[in-house]
């Protein structure tokens, strides 16, 4: 059985290796360690960067990444490290975590990552996912309010169906609206749920995408439990968003928009 680490004993930020932390970093081309180390606002940039190359898989609020050697959590004081004892071991790793619910964020460092992150899927049934990142002439977003949190409109591909494709079919069912346009992939999410006696793993695809139709109604998707489809002010998200999951918070992330919650 692998080894369990709390964050306390790996060092922090101030002493970690940030000429190793920038190697993997759009900035190490740009700016000199001296500077990234005098500028709080590129440290901070840089290691949200580099928190996103990681392979993380949400349960709910709680996560379990997959990281290098080089990319382990800083100064996260709900940080738990795994060092397993052998990679097969990995795949029992998500039901040993499903059932640690005092464990919010469990990461494992490896100089394995791509294979590390197949073996912790492979107990795992998979399913493929699309949706999108919307936005209207008006930089509106387009969110919807299912099981008690905002989400984004997303949905299982259908088989033979282009994932591009699942991802605007799934909003324009999920929100009622049409006459979208995408733009470019964002990111790809996992999170798991147990049903029928199994672990399940969705993988969902997401798209940043532009809305070109006239109104702003929408028709919110009742049978799929949606209440509200509706347009929110880029100012006005984080009163939406406390209330929201991790993976969602990490697709805005990654279109650019800071959310400081």
């Amino acid at each position: 059985m692998g080894d369990f680490h709390p964050e306390a004993q790996v060092k922090g930020f101030s002493t970690f290796n940030i000429t190793a932390l920038i190697s993997n970093s759009c900035f190490a081309t740009i700016f000199s360690v001296d500077s990234i180390k005098k500028n709080k606002y590129l440290c901070a940039k840089i290691v949200k960067t580099i928190l996103f190359l990681m392979y993380s898989i949400y349960f709910e609020n709680r996560s379990l990444a997959v990281c290098s050697l080089a990319e382990q959590p800083l100064n996260d004081p709900n940080a738990v490290l795994y060092s397993p004892a052998s990679i097969t071991e990995i795949a029992n790793l998500p039901e040993m975590f499903d059932k640690s619910p005092h464990i919010c964020k469990l990461y494992i460092p490896t100089k394995q990552e791509n294979e590390t992150f197949t073996q912790l899927c492979s107990n795992l049934t998979h399913i493929s996912a699309g949706g999108g990142l919307v936005t209207n002439s008006k930089g509106q977003y387009l969110i919807i309010f299912r099981h008690g949190r905002w989400d984004l409109p997303k949905g299982k591909q259908e088989p033979g169906e282009d994932i591009r494709t699942s991802a605007i079919r799934e909003v324009e069912e999920e929100c009622g609206v049409n006459h979208l346009h995408i733009k470019e992939h964002l990111c790809d999410t996992y999170h798991t749920y147990r049903r029928y006696d199994k672990f399940w793993i969705k993988c969902t695809s997401w798209f940043k995408m532009d809305y070109t139709g006239n109104g702003i109604e929408t028709t919110p998707q009742v049978e799929e439990d949606i209440e509200h489809a509706v347009w929110v002010d880029k100012k006005e998200l984080k009163n939406y968003l406390n209330n929201t999951y991790p993976s969602i918070i990490e697709v805005f992330e990654k279109s650019g928009v800071t959310l400081n919650l």
